[in-house]
C-alpha cells in the first residue's frame, strides 16, 4: 500500500471525502491495479451518490482481484441502491460461493431480498449474518426492520428491545430501535 492511499484512508475515516478522493487519484496514478484504492474511491463516491462511477471503479477492483470476497460485496451493496438487483444476487452468489462464512455478505443478500420484498427469505439471510457476527447491530436493526415487514411483530420488538438496551449498541442505533419499541 502506497503512501497516497493511507493518506486517503485517513482523510475518509475524517471525513473528509474530496482529499480522499484526490489522494486515492495519485495512488491510482502510480499504481492503476490498486484495487484497495479502487475499492475506497467507489464507497465515496457511492456515499455521494455519483453510483454510475462507483460501480466502474468497484468493478475494476473486482476484475483485478476476483477471489476478494469483500470487494464483490462492496460491489453488490451498490447495485442494490443502484435497483440492479440480479448483477447484485450474482456478485452475492460469488461472495457466498468463495467465503460461505463471510457475515457481510449474507447481510448484504437479506438487503438484497428485502429491497425485492422477500421479507421472510431477508429474515433468515440477516439471521445467518448474525449466527456468523452476532455483534452486528446495523444488521440486527435491519432484521427488526425486515421481521415487521413480514408481520411478526413480537420478534421485532424483541430485537429492538435488545438494541434500546444493549450495553455496546452505538447511539445512533439506539435511538432508531427505541423509536420502534411498543
Amino acid at each position: 500500500m502506497d503512501a497516497p492511499h493511507r493518506i486517503a484512508i485517513c482523510y475518509s475515516r475524517l471525513g473528509d471525502a474530496d482529499r480522499a478522493l484526490a489522494e486515492d487519484e495519485a495512488a491510482l496514478a502510480i499504481d492503476p491495479r490498486a484495487s484497495d484504492a479502487r475499492v475506497l474511491r467507489g464507497g465515496l463516491l457511492a456515499a455521494r451518490g455519483r453510483t454510475d462511477e462507483a460501480l466502474r471503479e468497484l468493478r475494476a477492483a473486482v476484475e483485478i482481484d476476483p477471489v476478494n470476497a469483500p470487494f464483490r460485496v462492496g460491489l453488490a451493496r451498490v447495485l442494490i441502491t443502484a435497483r440492479r438487483y440480479d448483477e447484485a444476487e450474482a456478485e452475492l452468489a460469488r461472495a457466498i460461493g468463495r467465503q460461505p462464512r463471510n457475515p457481510a455478505a449474507h447481510a448484504a443478500t437479506g438487503t438484497l431480498l428485502a429491497a425485492r420484498g422477500q421479507p421472510d427469505r431477508a429474515v433468515a439471510a440477516f439471521q445467518r449474518a448474525l449466527e456468523l457476527d452476532e455483534e452486528q447491530d446495523d444488521v440486527r436493526l435491519d432484521l427488526a426492520r425486515t421481521l415487521e415487514q413480514a408481520g411478526r411483530a413480537a420478534a421485532a420488538q424483541a430485537e429492538y428491545q435488545r438494541l434500546a438496551y444493549g450495553r455496546e449498541t452505538p447511539p445512533e442505533i439506539r435511538k432508531a430501535a427505541r423509536a420502534r419499541l411498543r
